[in-house]
């Protein structure tokens, strides 16, 4: 057994603890799951939102459909901004996992690059950059009042700041487009949420 699928063991056997009733038996299933097949970590999840991509060809169409639906940070503008924010240029569809930080099996703070790999454990790929805008624009107004989802991407450094990852969340006044810590080592409490693509 190789040190990673360790770690998530270990990771899933800690949640177990803090967990009360039927959830404490779905988790020790999950553990010997792992213990016994390795290569399947955590069992598949379900596609939360389908959404289509390379439908916009340049960032200014892109943030002007954004801007209509949502509120666009000066933070999330700049990381649309960077040469390394890319929009696909091949119209095709991507389903989208989204999971919290404690289903993944942490009952603590843990790092985005934790997350990551936890992700890339369980045959889940990397969001794209471009996934948050299209998410919005396809699936905004389904997000509950309060609520954010973190778009597991690759960090994109802006002008002047830290690596960056998207967020997209709803208040009193709408659906918002803001930035989000990128660093390896920057934490996310058990209750964030994530966005990933499926696997093709």
């Amino acid at each position: 057994m190789d040190a990673l699928t360790l770690i998530m063991i270990s990771a899933l056997a800690t949640a177990v603890a803090n967990l009360k009733g039927g959830e404490v038996e779905y988790w020790q299933r999950l553990i010997q799951a792992a213990i016994l097949n390795p290569s399947l970590v955590i069992p598949g999840f379900p596609t939360w939102k389908t959404i289509e991509v390379g439908i916009h060809s340049c960032k200014c169409a892109y943030l002007k459909a954004l801007d209509g639906l949502s509120t666009v940070s000066s933070w999330a503008r700049d990381v649309v901004n960077q040469d390394v924010f890319a929009l696909s240029s091949v119209r095709q569809t991507v389903e989208l996992v989204k999971i919290s930080v404690r289903e993944m099996g942490f009952a603590s703070s843990t790092s985005y690059k934790d997350v990551q790999t936890w992700g890339e454990a369980n045959n889940l790929d990397p969001a794209q950059a471009e996934d948050a805008g299209y998410y919005i624009q396809q699936h905004g107004e389904s997000l509950p009042l309060y609520q954010s989802v973190y778009f597991a991407m690759k960090a994109i450094t802006g002008s002047g700041r830290d690596p960056s990852i998207l967020e997209v969340y709803r208040s009193d006044d709408g659906l918002h487009l803001s930035g989000s810590l990128g660093k390896p080592d920057d934490l996310y409490g058990p209750g964030y949420v994530f966005v990933f693509r499926r696997r093709a």
